[in-house]
């Protein structure tokens, strides 16, 4: 409830604080995924899909954490080519 709370403030204070927030439980999110499904892989040894997945969630992590670095008034990534 506090978590939920601290973001609802956070996103009154500054929306880009917010966003960052926001995707920054995404990636970690995903990362965590990727982790448990690497760590129990050898229990689906006929079904590999749960491990595909996992290595999915991790390239959607890696995703989500470009685009949260190329997100407009972050400056980590400049994509203005002008």
């Amino acid at each position: 409830m506090l978590v939920l709370a601290g973001l609802y403030i956070s996103s009154l204070y500054n929306y880009l604080l917010f966003h960052m927030l926001a995707e920054m439980f995404a990636v970690v999110t995903a990362c965590s995924i990727f982790v448990v499904t690497w760590n129990a892989r050898k229990f689906f040894k006929e079904k590999q899909f749960f491990p595909f997945i996992g290595i999915a969630y991790l390239f959607v992590g890696i995703l989500d954490l470009v685009h949260a670095m190329t997100y407009k008034g972050v400056n980590i990534i400049n994509t203005s080519y002008a």
